[in-house]
């Protein structure tokens, strides 16, 4: 993987993370879902964007050494 890959999946880690739980949040809302259910389920949706994003950091750092060797 190389620096554009990185910056892809970063792009779509983003927009995951954030147009995603508009459009689960606005379906959500719909329901009868509790607010408790709802937070509950925006800060998983959040915690499992950061650790997405964790990859393409870590794609990134090893492209970035790799070319310095």
């Amino acid at each position: 993987m190389d620096f554009p890959t990185g910056c892809g999946i970063s792009g779509a880690e983003l927009a995951h993370g954030i147009l995603g739980w508009k459009a689960m949040s606005a379906e959500l809302l719909r329901t009868s879902a509790s607010p408790d259910l709802l937070a509950d389920l925006a800060t998983g949706w959040y915690l499992g964007s950061v650790a997405m994003l964790a990859f393409p950091v870590v794609v990134l750092a090893t492209w970035l050494a790799a070319r310095g060797k």
